[in-house]
């Protein structure tokens, strides 16, 4: 579950960074407070995104080590 919603995020991401570059570009840029937002709203997301698989590796990395400590004590 923490995976999907890992993908799902950064399908977003990705999805905001497009729209933002390419096709709401002039929207994006026309005003400093809807500019500040939609980057402020994405890196937001990115570092969120971040922690969140940061926090993964190190919950799998607790699993495996949690798996090989239990196999010592069989």
């Amino acid at each position: 579950m923490r995976r999907r919603f890992l993908a799902q995020l950064l399908i977003v991401i990705l999805t905001l960074l497009v729209l933002g570059n390419w096709f709401l570009s002039d929207w994006v840029e026309s005003t400093r407070p809807r500019f500040i937002v939609w980057w402020g709203g994405t890196t937001f997301l990115t570092v969120w995104m971040l922690m969140l698989a940061a926090y993964d590796a190190l919950r799998v990395r607790r699993e495996i080590l949690e798996e090989d400590e239990f196999e010592d004590f069989s």
